[in-house]
């Protein structure tokens, strides 16, 4: 019976432990993100309401809105995909993103 119980302490502290890793690496995750913002603007520069701007590889994106605007929190080295209906979808890496946020279609 005294064995019993020391297994079950044994059990919880690995479990403690555990949890304690996943914490650490779920945090470390979080942290490798950035948030990012920008404006897309068509050959006129006018701004573009409804484009789709999503992380490649991934599911995470976001919508420009009534300004052209919009704001992601993507991957540090991540390429952001932009497309709209009639227009060519466009590829833009984070890293080497210029133009003062300025996306142009």
């Amino acid at each position: 019976m005294m064995k019993l119980k020391f297994f079950r302490k044994r059990n919880t502290w690995q479990k403690r432990l555990f949890m304690l890793c996943i914490l650490c690496c779920c945090s470390l995750t979080v942290l490798a993100q950035r948030r990012i913002s920008g404006t897309v603007i068509d050959v006129n520069d006018e701004p573009v309401i409804g484009v789709n701007v999503v992380e490649r590889g991934t599911t995470n994106g976001t919508v420009t809105d009534v300004d052209g605007k919009f704001s992601l929190s993507v991957r540090e080295n991540a390429t952001l995909q932009v497309s709209y209906i009639g227009y060519i979808t466009q590829e833009i890496s984070v890293l080497t993103a210029t133009g003062g946020g300025a996306i142009p279609l």
